[in-house]
């Protein structure tokens, strides 16, 4: 449909005063007949192309592009999930069953508002089949930041980093350390890494005690009000008894530190 403010011009097809632009070749028509007289003689779609550079901008295509940004956010994270088997479930179930199971092991898990690139990272799920839940983990190291696929709460720390592919040849060349899985394996075994996180307290709470907790909600879903405090871990205990007793911001993160740089 032409838009307001454009100047009217002659159908391309017929010769009348034109009506329809086409949103894929821009071709003016005046009517279905000569709309697809224009599609079989240019051999066009009628479909817009949205990664094509329009001559100007309006609210309209505005509101176009972010219609298709949003859709492909959505299909990313479709296939995300089907990468790591969880689209059985909703999101809102999904969350719910994450927060209700983390709860019982005495970990309070706060979720960032959806728009924020942190909370679509996380894919952590509680699994029917085998009881656990399965934690995607925050590994920051250097300038890095990488998340993993989900993993069983029962792994160890040390395992679950080590099945990492953390090579970097950038990092190689800027810091001179290694991040590969034989050199990480060694560090760890030389005492040259030390594994860290930030964590949050969270109040003792029990099923028993859900009034309670009911109370101090609004409290647990604001991360300021935790006591923040670093932890250092050790690499040989699970996720399960690293986390457990805190609050956990979407998934647990975790800081590799170099303490001694290879020569």
């Amino acid at each position: 449909m032409i838009e307001d403010g454009e100047i009217s011009e002659l159908c391309k097809m017929c010769g009348k005063p034109d009506k329809y632009k086409c949103p894929q070749c821009e071709t003016k028509t005046c009517s279905l007949d000569c709309c697809k007289k224009h599609k079989q003689i240019y051999n066009c779609n009628g479909i817009r192309d949205p990664t094509k550079q329009p001559n100007k901008i309006s609210e309209l295509l505005v509101q176009r592009d972010y219609n298709y940004v949003n859709e492909v956010m959505k299909n990313t994270e479709m296939i995300q999930k089907k990468l790591v088997g969880i689209t059985a479930l909703p999101d809102a179930m999904r969350y719910k069953l994450l927060k209700h199971y983390a709860r019982k092991m005495n970990v309070d898990v706060i979720l960032a508002p959806k728009i924020m690139k942190k909370h679509r990272q996380n894919l952590s799920f509680y699994s029917i089949k085998d009881k656990q839940i399965h934690w995607c983990l925050e590994l920051q190291y250097l300038n890095v930041s990488y998340v993993t696929k989900p993993i069983s709460q029962k792994t160890i720390i040390l395992d679950a980093i080590l099945e990492q592919d953390l090579f970097d040849s950038k990092l190689l060349d800027q810091y001179k350390i290694n991040t590969s899985q034989e050199s990480l394996k060694t560090f760890f075994k030389e005492g040259k890494i030390q594994l860290c996180w930030q964590s949050y307290e969270v109040l003792d709470f029990t099923e028993q005690d859900e009034y309670k907790f009911k109370n101090q909600k609004k409290k647990l879903n604001q991360v300021n009000s935790h006591e923040k405090q670093i932890l250092y871990i050790d690499p040989k205990f699970t996720i399960e008894q690293v986390i457990k007793g805190y609050t956990v911001f979407e998934f647990p993160s975790f800081e590799i530190k170099f303490l001694l740089q290879p020569q």
